[in-house]
């Protein structure tokens, strides 16, 4: 035989791709997962160099070899890499949002205890926020209690939370004030129909 046997793709279905341009059979696995055990099996000429010995059918069985053979051990990768729950993309994924449901519950939980704040007109901020401390400032304190009393959030905030990602930090709460500063300007100008004097 001179050429390349389309049927040898039912026979080795899976790994086995042809470059028109080349006119040569390479093991996909094998390209994709070379490493210095490839000369096993005459895998260099399968993953990089190009088979075209089209008499020689039966290299394709030498190249496959036995269970624990470099081809088989590819092909493995290979199929692990198609599985797409358990690739690292889908697994980034799902973390990512139960990561984005557990910021956001932590965030709406900030704003909610700094409107209560600027809406009573209490102090944020206490002396001591330490752990030990007895009164840890009244945004820690609200936050502990709505913790307590809510289990959706006890599970997402201060200790339960990354330490990067607390929402505690006084820089935060005064972006989220001046954030409900904002809002408050914005629902103002609103009302009066954007003229200056009511």
């Amino acid at each position: 035989m001179r050429h390349f046997n389309p049927k040898w793709f039912v026979d080795y279905h899976g790994w086995l791709e042809y470059s028109i341009s080349n006119d040569a059979a390479y093991c996909l696995s094998c390209y994709l997962f070379k490493n210095d055990n490839i000369h096993q099996g005459g895998g260099d000429i399968f993953s990089s160099i190009g088979f075209k010995s089209w008499n020689k059918k039966k290299s394709f069985d030498k190249h496959v070899g036995g269970p624990s053979s470099f081809h088989n051990q590819a092909k493995r990768k290979f199929v692990d890499l198609l599985r797409q729950q358990q690739s690292i993309i889908y697994a980034f994924e799902k973390q990512s949002d139960q990561v984005k449901h557990d910021y956001w519950i932590r965030l709406t939980a900030s704003v909610n205890v700094v409107r209560l704040l600027l809406k009573q007109g209490f102090a944020f901020w206490g002396h001591d926020e330490s752990k030990t401390s007895f009164n840890m400032g009244n945004f820690l304190e609200i936050i502990l209690w709505y913790a307590k009393e809510c289990d959706k959030i006890h599970d997402c905030v201060l200790e339960y939370a990354p330490q990067n990602d607390q929402m505690t930090f006084s820089m935060i709460q005064k972006d989220v004030v001046t954030a409900c500063k904002m809002e408050t300007i914005k629902a103002i100008i609103k009302e009066l129909n954007g003229d200056y004097f009511a």
